[in-house]
């Protein structure tokens, strides 16, 4: 199974299509948890199936090393590498 912990990926199905998440938590091949720090808090991560993402490969070392590490960053921090991610990637937002 690929490592998809602090991956940037984008919602491709239900009411969130097109919102950007961080990966989480990997709980299946097929299954993982996903976070933006906004409407998806850490406390209450969202469960998707990888077939309604679309996975971009890029990811931000320092979230992933804390994730790998069994802590959690802030939902600030989640927010700040999502903008960032997403603004120095020129990709779009489409909700």
């Amino acid at each position: 199974m690929k490592d998809r912990l602090g991956m940037l990926v984008f919602s491709t199905a239900g009411r969130d299509f097109g919102r950007p998440y961080l990966v989480i938590q990997d709980l299946d091949p097929n299954t993982v948890l996903v976070s933006d720090g906004k409407l998806r808090h850490l406390h209450n991560p969202k469960r998707k199936n990888i077939r309604h993402l679309s996975l971009t490969g890029l990811t931000e070392n320092d979230i992933r090393v804390k994730l790998q590490g069994g802590t959690f960053p802030s939902n600030t921090e989640l927010r700040k590498v999502i903008d960032e991610l997403v603004t120095d990637r020129n990709l779009e937002q489409r909700s």
